[in-house]
C-alpha cells in the first residue's frame, strides 16, 4: 500500500485492497531491476499487454493474468517510469551495473 501513497493513488481502492491481500492471498512482491538494449520493450514484450484479455498468449500475462486488478507482474512502460519507480524500491547503493562478457559479440 505504501507504494501507491507514494505514487499519489490514494484514491485507487481497489488497487489498495488488491494489494492488502485478502483470504486465501499469498502475495509476495518481487522488486526486479532489468538493464539491457532496449530493455523497456523488450520487457513488455515479454510481460504482455496491461489487460491480459489482450495479452498474446506465452507472455506472463497472457499465460498467467486474468484481470488487470489481480496481476501477478509490473513492468514500467518508459525509461523515465523505472527511475521513478527503481528508487522508490532501492538504493543507489542497492543497484549493480552488470556487463554482459558476450555483449560484444551481441551488439554493435
Amino acid at each position: 500500500m505504501w507504494l501507491l501513497l507514494s505514487l499519489g493513488l490514494r484514491d485507487q481502492s481497489g488497487l489498495v485492497a488488491g494489494l492488502q491481500g485478502g483470504t486465501g492471498c499469498h502475495c509476495c512482491l518481487r522488486p526486479l531491476v532489468w538493464q539491457g538494449l532496449d530493455v523497456v520493450r523488450a520487457s513488455r514484450a515479454l510481460i504482455g499487454a496491461t489487460n491480459p484479455a489482450d495479452a498474446t498468449p506465452g507472455t506472463i500475462r497472457g499465460d498467467f493474468c486474468i484481470e488487470v486488478g489481480k496481476n501477478v507482474i509490473h513492468g514500467s512502460d518508459s525509461v523515465e517510469s523505472a527511475r521513478r519507480e527503481i528508487a522508490l524500491w532501492f538504493r543507489t547503493d542497492e543497484l549493480l551495473c552488470w556487463e554482459d562478457s558476450a555483449g560484444h559479440w551481441l551488439y554493435e
